[in-house]
């Protein structure tokens, strides 16, 4: 098959960055310019709106992107300041009056039968009305005005609260002894102080899960417990009181009686009383089961307690969940979760997964090597193709090993969503897949635990939605679905 390059490059330095996130906040005013001087919108205009938020989207993803994962820390601060200033142009471009004025008269024209548009553009336009009213268009200007910068500064506080978590280097050091309990696997995976007496423990995954699983020595587990416990907190603790602040503004402004009204308006839920029941129902009906685990959990620890000759505290603290459940499992059950992992070295998993999907989708992955824009020497690029036909689909990059300043969970990033142009070609989708799972060793492959399988499943489902998605409104593509 052909070498296919990336079909978007997130590779640019933190100039290049700021240089282009003007020229694309620039494209996209100027296309939206062109479309409201038209009075009168048919179909044709519509698919140009769609097409004009399609390049910006996308373009957009290529600067904001590398705030998640480049190994660049002045690439990292430039894409988070390309994130704010992008989104605070999608709070302004979300309340241009003409558009708005422009996309109703299209609406009003479609309900009395002077157009017809097909069944999902359709869907569109009602969702652009739902969102320009969401955005404060049928408010007096002032609400507007105000409802716009609550909205712009909603979006900076939290690029900065979540670049604060991404660039967290927070560890802890411990002796030997302070880690009893701990596998040799994971103790050599670890780096050492200067003077090689102490080992470094950070708060990724791979230190911190096996910690709070394994570690036999109480006072280690609540250090670490209360490190991540206030992980950035000094820094965004302020930035969280402030956003929920602004968030209740949002919501009186909208008429809302709290912003979990607001943002379930759009879901299936509707209301936030509906979702409280049901939380509350499920919390009654879950609690005999919780308090019997948690009984069982503190005779384990009791027990664990009056072996060693410790003072019995009787309580299951934040820092003992983890271990003394992972002991039920070993004692309960017979499963030592580290011989399971000899079964899921990440390469198999990633290879039976793939034939997975492939076998059910009817696709076929190919591996694009030697591809010159890759962000770290880790990172893998696949390209999709139909089985049977041969035809080019779309593409994903996987990321899976955990780093300084790379994003600290599992997700998947939309980088480039389908759908059809205002000539009907379709952009074909690209999508990232972040993980931080353990690295391999020169000795030692990457091996997952079974809950790491499930996520990396999980995630991946995500991946083939974005590369399945036949959506033809870009709005709708890949993951961009009706949520409960």
């Amino acid at each position: 098959m052909a070498y296919v390059p990336p079909l978007i490059s997130v590779n640019r330095t933190s100039e290049e960055i700021v240089a282009y996130q003007t020229e694309i906040i620039e494209k996209n005013k100027k296309d939206l310019d062109e479309l409201g001087v038209i009075e009168v919108w048919g179909e044709k205009e519509l698919r140009m709106l769609g097409e004009a938020e399609m390049a910006f989207e996308t373009n957009s993803s290529s600067c904001t992107f590398p705030m998640y994962v480049s190994t660049d820390a002045a690439v990292r601060e430039a894409a988070a300041k390309a994130e704010v200033q992008i989104d605070a142009y999608r709070v302004e471009a979300s309340q241009r009056e003409d558009i708005y004025l422009a996309v109703r008269g299209l609406n009003e024209r479609c309900e009395n039968g002077e157009v017809v548009v097909e069944a999902e553009l359709k869907r569109w336009l009602a969702k652009l009305l739902r969102d320009f009213r969401r955005s404060g268009l049928e408010l007096p200007k002032d609400q507007k005005d105000k409802l716009g910068e609550c909205k712009k500064r909603i979006s900076e506080l939290c690029t900065e609260f979540s670049k604060n978590l991404n660039e967290d280097v927070t560890s802890e050091t411990f002796l030997r002894e302070e880690l009893s309990g701990m596998p040799e696997p994971w103790l050599e995976s670890l780096k050492k102080t200067e003077d090689g007496l102490k080992y470094c423990v950070t708060l990724k995954y791979p230190d911190m899960l096996p910690l709070m699983q394994r570690c036999k020595i109480a006072e280690t587990r609540r250090r670490m417990d209360f490190l991540k416990g206030s992980m950035c907190q000094e820094a965004n603790v302020p930035l969280f009181d402030e956003v929920l602040a602004l968030r209740r503004e949002v919501a009186s402004l909208l008429g809302f009686d709290t912003f979990s009204d607001y943002a379930l308006e759009i879901r299936m839920a509707k209301k936030a009383d509906r979702v409280l029941e049901f939380l509350l129902e499920l919390k009654e009906k879950l609690r005999p089961l919780a308090d019997k685990e948690l009984a069982r959990l503190l005779e384990l620890k009791k027990e664990e307690y009056e072996a060693t000759g410790m003072e019995f505290d009787g309580v299951v603290n934040s820092w003992d969940m983890l271990y003394y459940h992972t002991m039920l499992i070993d004692r309960d059950y017979q499963l030592d979760e580290s011989k399971l992992q000899e079964y899921f070295p990440l390469d198999v998993v990633t290879k039976g997964m793939h034939e997975i999907y492939q076998t059910i989708l009817g696709l076929r992955f190919e591996e694009v090597k030697d591809w010159s824009s890759r962000w770290h020497e880790d990172v893998q690029l696949f390209a999709v193709y139909d089985k049977d036909t041969g035809n080019f689909l779309g593409q994903f990059f996987l990321d899976m090993f955990p780093r300084d300043g790379k994003y600290g969970h599992a997700a998947v990033f939309g980088l480039q969503r389908t759908g059809l142009d205002s000539s009907g070609k379709r952009q074909l989708p690209c999508c990232a897949m972040l993980c931080n799972f353990t690295a391999p060793t020169e000795d030692r492959p990457s091996l997952l635990k079974h809950r790491e399988v499930e996520t990396y499943f999980h995630e991946f489902g995500h991946v083939m939605h974005n590369i399945c998605s036949e959506a033809r409104v870009h709005s709708f593509g890949c993951t961009r679905v009706e949520r409960d």
